[in-house]
């Protein structure tokens, strides 16, 4: 089965994705995995088919400035 898993956000938003279709490449699926041009090189490095979803943009500096923004402390703290 040809399967596409899209996902955006940061690389921990990636990363299980990442599991997911490796599990599925392992069942013996054609797995591709959509998400943010600046994902490229993780998920391909685990070996992955990947598609490019939206702007190419460093999502990683971008979460940091929303979280930077952010009114609540608990989640400006992370920036």
């Amino acid at each position: 089965m040809n399967i596409i898993l899209p996902t955006i956000g940061t690389r921990g938003d990636v990363q299980p994705y990442i599991a997911l279709a490796l599990g599925l490449v392992k069942a013996g699926h054609a797995v591709t995995l959509a998400t943010h041009p600046c994902m490229r090189g993780l998920v391909e490095s685990y070996g992955v088919d990947f598609a490019p979803i939206g702007p190419d943009i460093d999502i990683g500096h971008e979460a940091a400035l929303i979280r930077a923004k952010s009114p609540n402390w608990i989640v400006g703290l992370c920036a």
